[in-house]
């Protein structure tokens, strides 16, 4: 009888948590008092109780009870709870793989009950890992525990990096209907897709570039470039023009605006410039543009 020969699998990792930075777990008022920093690591907010208030720079994020926000490194940001009814966990991380974490930082979305109980479960490993020197969890050094139960770091580690995934399905689920494995990275890519070409009609009137684009995306340019082609079908400089013509025309066509003044709203270098990239996109020139679309 021939034995049964077996072949080994790979699994495939979404993500891999690599090191835990810093875990709070606080209830009632929190101060914003001080500006935080993570140049490599990723920050998870998770409003328990009541109401959450993320501060980054002049900007104001309201959390409420049971959302969760991912802000991603290199933001100056702080957190401020004022009810004395709140409750919060925050934690940060650093991750050794995650291509597609841009896809859920600054998004704010509804825990699950799963994803609840996951954060309960971490909350608890943290609290019996670690020596506190606070009454409430607050570690931003850790030293382990002589108690600690056994493999209880990695069950912070699989806590994490579930709910992590958990939010990755959310963003990518539609109609209620979760993306499967086979089909997640060109749903990705597709998503990635539309948030890039999003962000070059919120920024329409910048000097944008490929290079600034894909540095807020955590991308390489070339990474980017190719994805972006791949899945839209025309790269990133054509999305740019492309964006930048189809504004132009809308504001040309109100007859309110001179070629100069939508030379500059563009963030073209000079109107000169401007009118040559115009016609050699629409054969015509701005001013010839403006002109005909009054007489029709």
């Amino acid at each position: 009888m021939q034995p049964i020969q077996y072949s080994k699998y790979g699994l495939m990792h979404l993500i891999r948590v690599r090191e835990i930075v810093s875990a709070d777990y606080f209830t009632g008022p929190h101060p914003a008092r001080f500006d935080h920093l993570h140049q490599d690591a990723w920050e998870l907010c998770y409003c328990v109780l009541g109401t959450l208030t993320v501060r980054r720079g002049e900007e104001r994020i309201s959390l409420r009870e049971g959302e969760i926000m991912l802000i991603a490194p290199g933001i100056v940001h702080d957190i401020e709870a004022k009810d004395s009814s709140s409750k919060a966990f925050v934690t940060s991380f650093t991750i050794s793989s995650g291509e597609f974490m841009h896809l859920i930082r600054d998004r704010i979305s509804l825990s699950t009950p799963a994803q609840r109980l996951l954060f309960e479960m971490m909350i608890t490993e943290l609290e019996n890992a670690f020596v506190q020197d606070f009454v409430w969890l607050h570690l931003f050094t850790f030293r382990p525990s002589g108690n600690s139960p056994l493999g209880a770091e990695q069950m912070i580690c699989c806590s994490l990096e579930q709910i992590l995934i958990l939010q990755f399905r959310n963003a990518m689920s539609g109609e209620g209907q979760v993306v499967p494995t086979k089909h997640y990275r060109a749903a990705m890519y597709a998503y990635l897709t539309d948030q890039v070409s999003s962000y070059i009609e919120d920024h329409i009137s910048e000097p944008l570039t490929v290079g600034k684009i894909a540095s807020h995306f955590h991308y390489s340019r070339a990474r980017l470039s190719t994805i972006y082609k791949e899945t839209a079908g025309i790269s990133l400089n054509q999305a740019i023009v492309s964006a930048r013509i189809s504004r132009a025309k809308e504001m040309l066509l109100t007859g309110q605006y001179s070629v100069t003044e939508v030379s500059d709203a563009l963030g073209y270098s000079s109107p000169q410039y401007f009118s040559g990239c115009f016609s050699r996109s629409t054969g015509l020139s701005p001013s010839r543009f403006a002109e005909r679309g009054k007489s029709t």
